[in-house]
């Protein structure tokens, strides 16, 4: 029994895991959001505000969290290029979007070391995501595409990251 733990495998079934528990996750926030809304929009006294319904649903809180982390979910069941992609971009979104709302007056407060490390642990997982054991062993794609697909996973990455801070700026109901 001297098999190494760290295996290209296992290291893609924790990062798989840790995005379907993601997704659950936030299937269950949307299901209880959406329910507290509701009883939101009716205002106690009989008048339904179906705009504010809309906007919270979703633009701001609830549908668009599924819907993004959708693809890399996606992702975990295509064992190509193309899931490989995929999942990749998903933490470059995670990347981007964090330090997008990266604000200078976070600096001194305690919470920007845990936001640091959050962002340090989504490049460890891109890392990890270009590890030859990963990459090529399970993936099949060869060190000579590594940078095509990690240009076209942070391209995908980054177009997300803009149409959230779009949608979440510009809202239609505004």
């Amino acid at each position: 029994m001297n098999k190494k733990f760290f295996t290209g495998k296992n290291i893609l079934l924790a990062i798989k895991s840790l995005m379907v528990v993601i997704f659950i996750i936030l299937l269950i926030r949307s299901y209880y959001g959406i329910e507290k809304d509701y009883w939101l929009a009716n205002n106690y006294d009989g008048a339904f505000e179906l705009k504010l319904l809309t906007d919270r649903i979703i633009f701001k809180a609830y549908i668009l969290p599924n819907l993004i982390i959708l693809l890399p979910v996606i992702g975990i069941f295509i064992s190509n290029r193309i899931g490989w992609i995929l999942l990749t971009s998903y933490f470059y979104f995670l990347l981007f979007n964090g330090t997008f709302y990266m604000r200078v007056e976070e600096l001194m407060q305690p919470i920007f070391w845990v936001f640091i490390a959050t962002l340090i642990f989504f490049a460890g997982i891109i890392f990890l995501m270009n590890l030859k054991a990963i990459r090529s062993d399970i993936y099949k794609i060869p060190k000579s595409q590594q940078i095509i697909n990690n240009i076209f996973a942070t391209i995908i990455g980054l177009i997300f990251t803009l149409a959230v801070a779009l949608i979440h700026n510009h809202t239609p109901f505004e």
